[in-house]
């Protein structure tokens, strides 16, 4: 059973009046999800540069892409609480990702290891968390506080409270002809905060961290276990954020979709004739193969014109494979760079080329047997 229209307003209600982001699943299943960037501050004094990465993301390269994730299944009793991140570090090259899960003690959510408020943004599961804490008249400030395999992330973000981009039809987006979810985004959340890793001696070393995120929330209600799927969550210099999505379903497939959202006005509209095509695949050590790059064009109502974005991955190796951690699926997560160009007939037009940066999620289909 799909959302009724007086179950997806008042979702939106929630959201948009009452800045509530807590847990409400519904039937099924519920996630909040971070993708983005960081740059080391050091004493290169980024963070309290206007110019610097907080406020021109596309002035530097990144020291870090980061991704971090809160699950929450609320079809069963008793509900479970599954969270986990990862860190590309772009200099070396390297990716590492921490998984944690848990069960919810009863099902009013009484645990000493996770926890889920309904109505307020409050998530713990052992030190990993995600709260809200006090808020201003145009943003909230949430805490984040993860550890990807010994190295933590304690970051403040400051969430924009009158900009959120909400997806498909008023919050409702139809991922197969048989499922659908509710799902908005806020796609430039300013970071800032510590990153603290271990030297040589074990000892922990600290570094000021900032830069902007990518939020996702996702309230699901009908189990969609047999599809994979392609997502691209980019964000480019000129403050506009695009996102792309193809469902692969052995039942059900809906196409390519896409959507543009301009932060500076605080709105939001579908792309269309949107067409994704991978490029050359690059297999990794595990044996399994992924595109690294794509093109994705389309149609942009606001300019009337066939566009086309160009993505490369920042590197290959950013799999993420949870082993005996209790991955669900094994699937490829990773930084990825963009180019946002018109069409040309001869080629990309590139004298109006619009630098970007994002994640790109590859998630293979499964067998539904």
């Amino acid at each position: 059973m799909l959302l009724s229209d007086d179950a997806v307003r008042d979702l939106r209600q929630t959201v948009e009046v009452r800045q509530l982001h807590g847990a409400r699943s519904p039937t099924s299943l519920e996630w909040w999800y971070f993708t983005g960037h960081l740059w080391k501050d050091n004493e290169r004094g980024l963070c309290d540069d206007k110019q610097g990465p907080v406020n021109n993301f596309g002035r530097l390269n990144a020291d870090y892409g980061l991704q971090a994730t809160f699950f929450l299944t609320d079809k069963n009793s008793p509900k479970g609480l599954l969270a986990h991140a990862a860190e590309a570090n772009l200099n070396e090259r390297k990716h590492v990702h921490s998984e944690i899960a848990s069960l919810f003690a009863d099902s009013n959510g009484q645990s000493p290891i996770a926890f889920a408020e309904a109505d307020f943004l409050n998530l713990a599961l052992g030190h990993w968390r995600l709260t809200q804490l006090a808020k201003t008249a145009s943003s909230l400030n949430w805490d984040l506080r993860l550890d990807v395999k010994g190295t933590e992330y304690l970051l403040q973000l400051e969430v924009p409270k009158n900009k959120i981009w909400f997806h498909g039809r008023r919050g409702l987006v139809q991922k197969t002809q048989t499922a659908a979810n509710f799902y908005y985004s806020i796609p430039f959340v300013k970071a800032r905060g510590l990153r603290i890793s271990k030297d040589k001696n074990a000892g922990p070393v600290s570094e000021p961290v900032c830069g902007r995120l990518w939020f996702d929330h996702e309230i699901h209600v009908n189990e969609v276990l047999d599809v994979g799927w392609k997502w691209f969550g980019l964000t480019f210099s000129n403050r506009k954020a695009l996102m792309f999505y193809e469902i692969q379903s052995k039942k059900s497939g809906q196409g390519a979709r896409g959507e543009m959202w301009d932060e500076n006005s605080g709105r939001g509209f579908e792309l269309k004739n949107v067409i994704i095509t991978d490029g050359p695949v690059t297999c990794l050590r595990s044996g399994r193969c992924y595109p690294q790059s794509y093109r994705i064009a389309f149609t942009n109502p606001a300019s009337g014109k066939s566009e086309v974005i160009q993505t490369q991955a920042a590197f290959p190796e950013q799999e993420l494979d949870g082993g005996s951690q209790g991955l669900a699926r094994i699937y490829w997560e990773g930084s990825t760079k963009a180019r946002w160009s018109a069409v040309s007939k001869k080629a990309a037009d590139t004298s109006q080329v619009i630098e970007g940066t994002g994640f790109t999620e590859i998630v293979p289909q499964v067998s539904n047997k």
